[in-house]
């Protein structure tokens, strides 16, 4: 009994140890913060998710989305998994450490959004802001001359992707954007293609070849008589009056609405082409144009090539040549107007009136070879010119 009294305390110290040591243990993880639910870093983590949603990362980023996402789940399952543990043994250290990843996750999808989302846009806005310079720039030389209803259609379709391709880059479609734009620019391309074939005449060499030896023959013609001759060209949109084989007087002139093409038939607004000879002269009442100068318009060219094209039904078979093509005055309107005919202003049909007469030699050539409006727009076209100046 003596032995049992005296070994009653050592145990009670002993078991005293234990216990302070088992407290030591549980308190651990408490002091350092192990058993603290990680509350801040998952508000953190989900308020920087939803910032990454905000910038657009589920459709710009969305793989390092995904990851963000994924990586919030687990540290959500983790998070719970230490809930069901008695406190003392819970340990937070894990889903905090998921938690951080996946607000470092999150932040690179909305940092990688904004970057990718600001590159999409701003190739798209290049490609919009190049196709409304060229489609504005092609669009304007049709109208001024009026190059066909072909190229007419393919600009509309232009002048549509190109109003598509605004609307869509405001609506935050920075790809389909582009897609529309990028077909606005092919359908002007292509539609300088068309305007390069209706002009590629005036820079044809075989063409401009047949238009000075016309011209040459007019003017050798005015040598060999002493008389007047008439030389009129339409790309640099002048009239030359020769006498005695020397040029003594230039005039700018008009000619017809449809002002790139060869006279074919009647109503096609074009000015003839071909040598000529003045078949009278009328002036006063006799004419509406102050004063005029008919040519014999059609000439055996003219309706041979119209017999052509009805033979190779390009005209149906009541098509006529047309006639009454003239030089005349009430010129000086700033644009080609006539149906066909050659306008001057009333000073300078005075001058040439006073010259010519019934008989006058008269060529009407598209180009010399030396310069004027068309050749100069075919070579820009062929150049592609258009588009450097639009920065493409």
């Amino acid at each position: 009994p003596g032995r049992t009294r005296r070994s009653r305390p050592v145990l009670r110290a002993g078991l005293l140890c234990l216990l302070c040591a088992g407290l030591g243990v549980m308190a651990v993880p408490a002091v350092s913060g192990w058993t603290t639910p990680p509350t801040y870093s998952r508000s953190s983590a989900e308020r920087v998710l939803r910032e990454a949603r905000s910038a657009g990362a589920a459709r710009w980023a969305a793989p390092v989305l995904s990851e963000a996402e994924r990586t919030l789940r687990e540290a959500e399952v983790e998070l719970r998994r230490q809930q069901l543990r008695l406190p003392p043994f819970r340990d937070y250290r894990e889903a905090q450490s998921r938690f951080r990843d996946a607000e470092s996750a999150a932040a690179r999808a909305a940092e990688s959004a904004r970057r990718v989302r600001g590159e999409a846009f701003g190739t798209s806005a290049a490609a919009v802001d190049l196709a409304g310079c060229v489609v504005a720039r092609t669009d304007e030389l049709n109208r001024r001359f009026r190059l066909g209803s072909g190229v007419d259609e393919l600009m509309r379709a232009s002048k549509l992707r190109l109003n598509e391709a605004r609307f869509l880059l405001s609506a935050d479609e920075p790809g389909l954007a582009r897609l529309r734009a990028d077909e606005a620019l092919a359908r002007t391309r292509l539609a300088r293609e068309r305007m390069r074939g209706v002009l590629e005449r005036f820079v044809d060499a075989e063409s401009v070849r047949r238009w000075r030896q016309e011209q040459a023959e007019t003017i050798a013609q005015s040598k060999r008589t002493g008389g007047a001759a008439i030389v009129v060209n339409k790309d640099r949109s002048v009239l030359d009056l020769y006498v005695a084989g020397r040029r003594v007087r230039r005039f700018g002139v008009e000619i017809g609405r449809n002002q790139l093409a060869r006279k074919l038939t009647v109503g096609d607004n074009a000015t003839p082409e071909g040598r000529y000879r003045v078949t009278r002269t009328r002036e006063g009442g006799a004419t509406r144009y102050y004063k005029a100068l008919d040519l014999d318009y059609p000439n055996a060219e003219d309706r041979g090539r119209l017999r052509s094209a009805v033979e190779q039904r390009r005209l149906p078979a009541s098509a006529t040549s047309g006639s009454l093509i003239e030089i005349h005055g009430d010129g000086g309107r700033g644009w080609d107007w006539t149906d066909g005919c050659v306008a001057l202003e009333n000073g300078d049909m005075d001058e040439l009136f006073a010259h010519a007469a019934s008989g006058t030699p008269v060529a009407i050539i598209g180009s010399a070879g030396d310069g004027g409006r068309f050749s100069a727009l075919a070579r820009v076209l062929e150049d592609e010119e258009i588009e450097h100046e639009c920065g493409g």
